[in-house]
């Protein structure tokens, strides 16, 4: 939402969920940006749009994400499978064109302006960083607790915007309050009617 919101495009993301209930397990892929991702950023960002369906858009997209991370803590994610299989690949052989750089798919499919990773519990968190996926993207790590998200915001700032991730960070902040303001009025608001 806040990527949106500062540079008026969905992004790809690229999010980290353990898969240790393996053996050698380690991370996969959660593809956050999905259609429900895009409703929701949409939905909340047009002002015409009612509080009560900004908050079913917002929840639609929260039931969506945990399908999408229990799906890659479960080991159903894409990403880890594709690496098996070009890991298939031995060394006398040439790599299949689908699996490199010369094939658009691929190199898009691996290219994330937004690189995430959460660190909770937010007991232990002190201010760690988290690697961009591309040189114009972001890493944000964050970690949720009780009563509060912290989060960092890493970048590479160029000569036109020096104070890139102050600016994307307070972006977050922002989003943040708001999705908190219209999940909160409408909770009240049901609660209110029952």
């Amino acid at each position: 939402m806040a990527f949106f919101k500062r540079h008026n495009r969905m992004a790809p993301t690229y999010e980290s969920a353990s898969t240790r209930q393996f053996k050698h397990g380690r991370t996969e892929t959660i593809r956050v940006c999905c259609g429900e991702a895009k409703e929701m950023v949409h939905a909340v960002s047009d002002p015409s749009v009612n509080e009560r369906e900004k908050a079913l858009k917002v929840r639609a997209f929260l039931s969506a994400h945990r399908k999408l991370l229990v799906d890659a803590t479960n080991g159903q994610g894409v990403d880890r499978h594709i690496l098996g299989l070009r890991c298939m690949v031995n060394p006398n052989e040439q790599m299949p064109k689908v699996f490199t750089p010369a094939d658009p798919l691929f190199s898009r499919a691996l290219s994330f302006d937004l690189s995430t990773s959460n660190v909770s519990p937010g007991d232990l968190y002190d201010g760690l960083g988290f690697g961009l996926a591309t040189t114009s993207g972001y890493g944000v790590n964050y970690s949720i607790s009780r009563d509060s998200i912290r989060y960092c915001v890493t970048c590479v700032n160029d000569v036109n915007d020096t104070d890139k991730a102050s600016k994307f960070g307070n972006m977050v902040a922002d989003c943040l309050v708001q999705l908190r303001g219209i999940l909160l009025n409408q909770s009240v608001n049901m609660t209110s009617k029952i």
